[in-house]
């Protein structure tokens, strides 16, 4: 199975680190989506931000500040920060047959002395069976920090859920609006992600974890770049 060599490679890996209670973390991700090749993202954290940065591409960063509670989009190419801020939202009743799981995953290496979870959401019936969304994290892994990719994922849904009447119905199946619209990251706040399967067949895979100091002027936006909010341009 996959976890015995991914997970395996990431349980050595924080054999050799002994994870601070609150430090600027450093964490590389290998991405992959449908008709795109496989690419490694970086997120450098703090205590108050979230930078990402596709390592294949310079053409701009993500940054979300948790005092704000604001997600920043820079685009080099268009000298411009798209800027998202967090809104309460409500989610609907989805489907009956939406059935979450959230318990240890068998046979899995520890990592930093911590279990494994393995936690699904799959729209079940009689004739279907189709999963949602499939996650393994380490409860109790870096909790601040997986505070934070909560509250950036919650942020990013709420402009999912403000947007969604320009997605055509058709496309709005339960197990969409569950995994795309509403995600909140939620789950993120137990532990750390280490691998993640998403219902538009993106995935994401913990390539490498690391302790380092980050400056400051890494969460600098560019002061000369136009803001964009979203429904207005300013």
């Amino acid at each position: 199975m996959k976890y015995s060599t991914v997970t395996r490679t990431i349980a050595f890996m924080f054999l050799l680190q002994s994870p601070a209670a609150i430090a600027d973390i450093e964490l590389i991700y290998k991405e992959e989506e449908p008709g795109v090749d496989a690419y490694l993202s970086k997120f450098s954290i703090n205590d108050r931000y979230i930078r990402i940065d596709d390592l294949s591409d310079d053409s701009g960063f993500v940054i979300y500040d948790d005092h704000q509670r604001t997600v920043f989009s820079v685009s080099h190419y268009d000298r411009s920060v798209l800027v998202i801020k967090q809104d309460d939202f409500e989610v609907p009743e989805l489907s009956t047959k939406l059935v979450t799981t959230d318990k240890p995953l068998e046979g899995a290496p520890r990592i930093a002395g911590k279990v494994v979870n393995d936690y699904r959401v799959e729209l079940k019936s009689d004739n279907i069976e189709e999963m949602c969304t499939h996650i393994q994290y380490v409860p109790g892994l870096l909790e601040e920090t997986g505070d934070l990719l909560h509250a950036y994922t919650r942020t990013l849904a709420g402009n999912h859920a403000k947007t969604l009447d320009q997605v055509p119905a058709e496309y709005q199946t339960p197990c969409m609006l569950s995994d795309q619209v509403y995600f909140d990251g939620e789950i993120y706040s137990k532990g750390l992600p280490v691998m993640e399967w998403r219902s538009n067949g993106r995935k994401r895979y913990l390539q490498n974890y690391r302790e380092v100091k980050l400056e400051d002027k890494l969460f600098e936006l560019p002061a000369d770049y136009r803001r964009i909010s979203l429904g207005q341009g300013h």
